[in-house]
């Protein structure tokens, strides 16, 4: 929005920059994402009462 641009002194950015830190973001998301994996993996089951039952439940 040009009007915005001027009120608040801002430029636009080029399309190479914008992919960049699409990429970046991107490239740190799935990295997260692999870590998050990796530890769900690596950790014990959690078990709770049922409420309704007394049986256990495996979440």
């Amino acid at each position: 929005m040009p009007m915005m641009q001027g009120l608040f002194q801002t430029r636009s950015i080029a399309m190479t920059d914008g992919a960049i830190v699409i990429g970046a973001g991107l490239a740190l998301l799935l990295v997260l994402e692999i870590e998050k994996c990796i530890r769900l993996s690596l950790a014990p089951p959690i078990v709770r009462p049922r409420e309704s039952t007394g049986q256990k439940e495996v979440v």
